[in-house]
């Protein structure tokens, strides 16, 4: 299980690029000045020889000097095993429990809907419709456009659009035999309908069609509506992933 769940979380660390990445004894210490808690987090995926308070206390000094929040990234696999519990008591807050899923796309066939747009080139609208369908913050719509440029991996880029207007978006990336899928979003007013899904099954036809023959997607658990959806679909838990958050005075 462990194995698994290091795939899923380096490919999905492929699929949303920080902008710099930090090696430290087992660690990755990523950076995207401060946009999305995935690309400004440490991710403690290997094997450690220092002393875990001594790594702690370096990547809160390496965070706090980019004026960032020091976040962990975590899952079951986390070197060392007891991180949580040590982070937990220096006070680190739980945030944000995600669960990852998976789907066998050999076992599905997807019709077209021709309604969704695929688009393997990222515009420049796609990234301001992305931030603003997602309410972050459009004064760092270039860093997104910036982090999304660094995937390295085939992309897909897929939208609804409203004449010119785009009210439904969602992110596909391809690497060996998976498709991971992000950042499923529509306009509230446009919810309800079914576009979630046929965005989805869009992406994951796509993902199929370049020879990927399983899908992947993070959820948060107290997400219902998409985690409704994706029961619907025939995803099923592999794991969860949690951060650790302790923000700089």
């Amino acid at each position: 299980m462990k194995n698994d769940i290091l795939i899923l979380e380096q490919l999905s660390m492929n699929a949303w690029p920080s902008l710099q990445s930090m090696f430290y004894d087992g660690w990755i210490l990523r950076f995207a000045n401060g946009v999305t808690r995935r690309s400004n987090s440490v991710n403690p995926m290997y094997e450690s020889t220092r002393d875990v308070e001594e790594k702690i206390a370096f990547c809160e000094k390496i965070y706090s000097e980019k004026i960032l929040p020091t976040i962990f990234k975590l899952t079951s696999a986390a070197c060392p095993a007891q991180l949580d519990e040590v982070l937990s008591q220096r006070n680190y807050q739980r945030q944000a429990e995600t669960s990852v899923q998976t789907f066998d796309l050999t076992k599905a066939i997807f019709e077209a809907n021709r309604s969704i747009i695929l688009n393997e080139n990222l515009e420049e609208n796609w990234v301001k419709s992305f931030v603003s369908l997602n309410k972050y913050d459009t004064d760092k719509n270039q860093i997104y456009h910036a982090i999304l440029q660094n995937i390295i991996p085939e992309t897909i880029f897929a939208s609804y659009r409203i004449g010119n207007r785009i009210v439904g978006c969602g992110l596909g990336v391809k690497q060996g035999k998976y498709i991971g899928l992000f950042d499923i979003v529509v306009d509230e007013e446009h919810r309800g309908v079914g576009l979630g899904y046929y965005i989805v099954t869009s992406l994951m036809k796509w993902g199929k069609s370049k020879g990927a023959t399983i899908a992947y997607l993070q959820v948060m658990t107290d997400n219902e509506i998409a985690r409704h959806l994706y029961e619907k679909l025939g995803f099923e838990e592999q794991y969860k992933y949690w951060y650790r958050v302790k923000k700089h005075k």
